[in-house]
């Protein structure tokens, strides 16, 4: 497959690069110069609508996996018309040009299109209530994606190591036990998180099967961020640092946030023959990556 990423240098699209390296023809762009062997990358704005077309079009994919967006949540809520710009305008942009090149687009999404008051995890067909104003604009692109039948949209919540110097929630947790800080984690919010490395080669299957629609690509349980720190300080056998229990109620964010974010994946493992991990399974292999010292190597991209 020939392949273009949008996002190339977040966490993301420099590990859907970096993982597929060598395996598919690979072009990325980000507006952050980053070298990741086996992929041609672009340095450009995603707002240089002309840019775009002009890289879609020389490097002719078979399908883009549109990555990037505004995803600090409280910056969203904050800056509504920049979200709207960074979030739904450009992914409208990519659709118009996809769609006038016959070209397939993956769109990512995100669990927090929900309200987090269902009493079961997520399912595709649940109905979306955003609480905020980043939730908003992943749905109003999310509608512009759906809008051509032959897309793809996918609701996710990924962890794993950055190329740049930029934090997942669970680099954030282990670097800050190392460091011997304090840190304060909800028991109260439910997510259902993925590593990000995992993502790939479910990326590859939904595409090989032509799948169109909507998928949720998560873990196959869910647990609180508490739950999620306390197993990465358990798992690394950190003796520093504290993790101490809080509530997302104490906490005065910019944005409103579900509480429940815990999705299901069945329809992905039926329909596709996907077999997805536990989280602590996937912070099993999050584990193993350090060790193996994966997360120097993707700082070496970072120029």
């Amino acid at each position: 497959m020939r392949l273009l990423v949008t996002g190339a240098a977040g966490l993301l699209g420099g590990n859907l690069l970096s993982t597929m390296s060598g395996s598919h023809e690979l072009v990325g762009i980000d507006r952050n110069n980053v070298s990741i062997p086996g992929a041609s990358i672009h340095v450009t704005d995603l707002l240089n609508s002309a840019g775009i077309e002009h890289i879609v079009e020389s490097s002719k994919p078979s399908t883009v996996i549109h990555c990037a967006g505004a995803t600090n949540v409280d910056w969203c809520e904050l800056n509504p018309k920049k979200a709207y710009e960074l979030n739904v305008q450009v992914t409208k942009k990519l659709v118009d040009i996809c769609n006038t090149h016959d070209i397939k687009l993956v769109f990512i999404s995100t669990d927090a299109v929900f309200d987090g008051l269902n009493s079961k995890p997520y399912d595709e067909l649940d109905i979306v209530n955003p609480l905020n104003v980043y939730a908003n604009t992943k749905i109003e692109a999310e509608r512009n994606v759906m809008a051509v039948p032959r897309n793809l949209i996918i609701r996710t919540n990924i962890f794993g190591f950055n190329i740049r110097e930029k934090y997942s929630i669970a680099e954030w947790i282990l670097y800050s036990l190392f460091n011997d800080k304090e840190i304060k984690l909800f028991n109260d919010v439910y997510f259902s998180p993925i590593l990000v490395n995992e993502v790939a080669p479910i990326l590859e299957r939904l595409i090989s099967y032509e799948a169109i629609g909507v998928y949720n690509v998560c873990s196959s349980n869910s647990m609180t961020k508490f739950e999620f720190g306390r197993y990465i300080k358990n798992i690394f056998e950190i003796s520093k640092g504290k993790i101490v229990e809080a509530s997302i109620d104490d906490f005065d964010f910019k944005a409103p946030r579900p509480k429940k974010m815990n999705m299901s994946g069945e329809k992905l493992g039926k329909q596709c023959d996907i077999e997805l991990y536990t989280v602590e399974e996937n912070l099993d292999k999050f584990k193993i990556l350090y060790i193996n010292g994966y997360h120097k190597k993707l700082k070496e991209y970072n120029r």
